[in-house]
């Protein structure tokens, strides 16, 4: 079965981040992201993963109460 770029429009990925011994690390939450990290082989994700994954047009959700740091602000996403 070929995978084409357009099967995964629209569909969503559910991520945890935690903070590990001062270190923010991005693990899977649901069954999309779960397959996803049995192919790399990984516990976690790479900010270059999430790059990825926005490339193939997945929609990324935080669990609820994650607090994700960019550019200077805080990002509170409930999924």
């Amino acid at each position: 079965m070929k995978l084409n770029k357009d099967d995964l429009r629209n569909k969503e990925i559910i991520l945890e981040l935690k903070n590990v011994y001062g270190k923010e690390l991005i693990y899977p939450s649901c069954h999309i992201a779960n397959a996803m990290i049995k192919l790399k082989n990984a516990k976690t994700f790479t900010k270059n993963d999430l790059n990825v994954f926005k490339a193939l047009g997945l929609i990324i959700k935080w669990k609820a109460g994650q607090v994700w740091k960019r550019k200077k602000c805080f990002i509170l996403v409930m999924v």
